[in-house]
């Protein structure tokens, strides 16, 4: 038994210094490092070069115009699945992290693919998205990790 407080025990590294001046460097990669520990890997220690895409995002995680643009793009699939008690967020996270391959997606969600191809059609009428274009499912993907490090 790890104690109450291990659920909010998390741990980020940075890349090794060779002097002094890169502490501080080390100091923001370790910040960025935890802040994904923290948000995506459930506090499990986290290296600074293993942050992939996330590394790229952290900073980004910090912007008003960031916080409101994720909110305009996922905020009405949100209000959707809370109203109806639906996971049309679930349904986007799964269907694009499988790539785009609705039979996989329908596989791992346990659905239909007629089911899978409802959700989804939901999702492109409230969020304005073709999921067909791949720069709009960048943004989805973008945003949905954005969201992940917002903590939201």
């Amino acid at each position: 038994a790890l104690g109450p407080h291990a659920a909010r025990t998390a741990i980020g590294v940075s890349d090794p210094v060779q002097s002094l001046s890169g502490v501080p460097r080390a100091v923001e990669e370790a910040r960025t490092a935890l802040a994904i520990s923290r948000a995506a890997r459930g506090g499990a220690p986290t290296m600074f070069r293993e942050t992939g895409a996330y590394g790229l995002l952290v900073p980004l995680a910090s912007s008003p115009s960031s916080r409101r643009e994720v909110d305009r793009i996922l905020g009405p699939l949100e209000e959707y699945d809370a109203k109806h008690q639906s996971s049309l967020m679930d349904t986007l996270r799964t269907f694009l992290e499988e790539n785009g391959n609705a039979s996989a997606s329908a596989e791992r969600l346990h659905l239909h693919r007629n089911s899978l191809a409802y959700r989804l059609r939901r999702v492109e009428e409230l969020t304005g998205m073709d999921l067909e274009d791949s720069e709009n499912r960048l943004i989805l993907a973008l945003a949905l990790h954005l969201r992940l490090l917002l903590g939201e």
